[in-house]
């Protein structure tokens, strides 16, 4: 698993101190690429600069969620815990009727205190845990509105959805969960080979509202009921490039639907980490996916002298910078061996080699040097 180390940006100089290099042309020009800028000098790349698929460059991404309201039975705390031991993120259910019973009253002070800085995040699951396709869209949209504007409240930043029973295929239920304010949403995919999200040179899933997801349990023989099933699961997803979700329940509580043993549980978790996949929550692999589909990277021409070996670029997503928030991970790829690229008085030179650094995309400018040894 990839642990990623954020820079802070307001702007980042990637920027030569070498007096004894030569700079390059500093007509250069950009092509688009995925997600990213290639810069030339005539026909030739000089290097590419781009968002990498998943965070820290890692070659899959996992998300887990739990749907459990955390606190309510025992084995919750051993659960989370075994999971930010080993770095691994979760997301738990909030289904916001059961935090107005006044024995749960205190429950979410405890979340937004103990458990989000832990890497514990909520996704919505309605006000009453109802399917939600057996109502109209309005009956719905009371739903989700309801528990939206609940769990804002409370400080729990929703943003990510999961359907109960995943109970959300009516384009009307959709709707409903997108106009209550949520920007994705979880259903279930019990064909392993659909399982996988954006896999390869996909962008974004054909429908951010029924996101599919691998169920794990004994509640049905189709379900991952044991650790050695998904291990072919996480296999898949690095090697396809995609992102996976992975839906628990009742894990270590054996008299409760599709039960789920607490040690497969564990080695599920220590499987991940051992894995090149960014252990992401719910939310935030859904905005790193939006952020990097919406990327636009542009040369700023007239920025800089002419012959000065600088090029300044420009990187931005145009969405809502309140609510897609998360960094975005951006290497640096030089082809050219006789041209050295620096970035934060850090140097690359080429062909193929890389190097990583991290940003919001919210109009970044990004001033790289590019220049040949004398």
């Amino acid at each position: 698993m990839r642990y990623p180390v954020l820079v802070a940006l307001l702007g980042l100089t990637l920027a030569s101190c070498d007096e004894s290099a030569s700079p390059v042309s500093s007509e250069l020009a950009n092509r688009a690429i995925d997600c990213g800028v290639a810069v030339l000098d005539g026909q030739d790349t000089v290097f590419v600069l781009k968002a990498t698929k998943w965070r820290g460059g890692a070659r899959g991404a996992v998300s887990i969620t739990y749907d459990a309201p955390w606190g309510t039975f025992e084995i919750d705390p051993l659960v989370t815990d075994a999971a930010a031991e080993q770095g691994i993120r979760m997301d738990m259910e909030f289904v916001s009727e059961v935090y107005q019973e006044a024995r749960w009253q205190h429950l979410p002070e405890i979340y937004r205190y103990r458990l989000i800085p832990q890497g514990i995040r909520f996704f919505g699951h309605g006000h009453t845990h109802a399917l939600h396709d057996t109502m109209t869209y309005e009956a719905a949209y009371e739903s989700f509105s309801q528990n939206f504007d609940l769990m804002t409240s409370w400080g729990l930043r929703p943003r990510a959805y999961a359907y109960p029973g995943s109970a959300g295929r009516k384009v009307s239920t959709q709707t409903a969960c997108r106009d209550a304010g949520f920007i994705c949403a979880r259903g279930a995919e019990l064909n392993l080979n659909k399982a996988i999200i954006v896999p390869g040179e996909e962008l974004a899933p054909e429908n951010w509202f029924y996101l599919p997801s691998v169920v794990m349990g004994n509640a049905s023989h189709r379900y991952l009921d044991r650790h050695e099933k998904l291990l072919p699961v996480l296999d898949r997803t690095v090697e396809k490039g995609g992102w996976v979700i992975l839906m628990y329940h009742a894990i270590g509580i054996p008299s409760g639907w599709s039960y789920y043993p607490f040690e497969d549980f564990r080695q599920d978790i220590e499987a991940i980490a051992a894995r090149d996949l960014w252990s992401a929550n719910f939310d935030a692999a859904a905005v790193y996916t939006m952020e990097r589909e919406a990327l636009t990277l542009d040369i700023l021409p007239g920025v800089h002298e002419p012959g000065d070996g600088l090029t300044t670029i420009r990187i931005k997503d145009g969405l809502a910078d309140d609510l897609y928030d998360e960094p975005l991970t951006f290497e640096v790829i030089a082809y050219r061996t006789d041209v050295t690229v620096e970035i934060d008085e850090r140097l690359i030179a080429g062909p193929g080699r890389r190097l990583l650094f991290e940003a919001i995309p919210t109009d970044l400018l990004v001033t790289v040097s590019t220049t040949r040894p004398q």
